[in-house]
């Protein structure tokens, strides 16, 4: 019986051992996981930082654009001897700015879709991650 009961033991240390080995794996997998999540997250949040950024950046282009052509409409008509503000010449610069007002109207809303994507995507992250706390908490609970 004294064999026995150690044989018994002995195996019920052995099944510990493994149990405490699979959940400390499973703790260090979640673990892991939650380190790329707030990686991604991070990563998300910088592009859409930069995709503002962007769009901004075009923005100031376009104006500078439009600087630079009345600057050199202004040069050109000085140097002609014209008036400098001539009504064809302005409704062709005002007709200018309206297409280029258009074209970034366009890219606005393909920002704002790939903005509320990208919001898309982080929620979704966040009810995974959300997900992968319960059932940490879960496996915890059943130890």
């Amino acid at each position: 019986m004294n064999n026995k009961e150690r044989l018994i033991w002995f195996l019920a240390a052995i099944l510990g051992g493994f149990l405490y080995n699979t959940q400390s794996n499973k703790l260090n997998d979640f673990e892991m996981m939650e380190t790329q999540y707030r990686l991604n997250s991070s990563i998300k949040s910088d592009q859409i930082l930069d995709l503002m950024h962007e769009v901004s950046n075009a923005r100031d282009g376009y104006y500078q654009q439009g600087f630079e052509d009345g600057k050199s409409h202004a040069m050109i008509s000085a140097v002609k001897g014209e008036h400098l503000y001539d009504y064809s010449d302005g409704y062709h610069a005002a007709l200018s700015q309206f297409d280029m007002n258009q074209k970034l109207g366009n890219k606005d809303d393909e920002i704002h879709k790939l903005f509320m994507d990208a919001l898309d995507q982080i929620s979704d992250l966040e009810d995974g991650y959300n997900d992968l706390l319960d059932s940490v908490g879960s496996v915890k609970d059943g130890d």
